[in-house]
């Protein structure tokens, strides 16, 4: 499961689904992947913005989506399980923020994530848990954010 979230609330992963932006894809025994983004920009100064997000592969690309306030986007793709190869990277800005970064990588992706994938993203970058030391690693910092 790869998942995008924000920085309110994140701590507690019972409640992810509820949260600034996730993009969420699960693995199956079949490598099948389902993956789905949630704009919950839920920090007051964040409510009312639109977030733009363009997933692609080397592929598929999946278009510009426009995530209002709690909106969704959702897919689906099958993971290579003989060549571990798969790699989706997602470009997203909203006002003057913009970023991209590998949102699923298979060769990364399958050690770091055993069960869940889960991106936090906050005013500052890009965060990803990793499940085997139990924390948030910064992966991508926002080039052109001030606060």
């Amino acid at each position: 499961m790869v998942a995008l979230v924000s920085e309110e609330e994140a701590d507690a992963k019972r409640n992810m689904e509820e949260k600034l932006l996730h993009l969420g894809a699960s693995v199956g025994g079949l490598g099948m992947a389902d993956l789905a983004s949630r704009n919950s920009l839920d920090c007051e100064v964040f409510s009312f913005l639109h977030f733009t997000l363009q997933c692609k592969s080397n592929d598929d690309d999946l278009g510009k989506h426009d995530l209002s306030f709690q909106s969704n986007f959702h897919w689906e793709f099958k993971s290579n399980s003989l060549f571990p190869n798969t790699l989706f990277y997602c470009n997203m800005w909203w006002q003057n923020v913009y970023g991209s970064f590998d949102v699923y990588k298979a060769q990364r992706d399958d050690n770091r994530c055993a069960s869940k994938c889960w991106w936090r993203i906050k005013q500052t970058g890009a965060f990803s848990y990793d499940e085997t030391k139990d924390r948030w690693d910064l992966v991508y910092i926002w080039q052109n954010y001030h606060l």
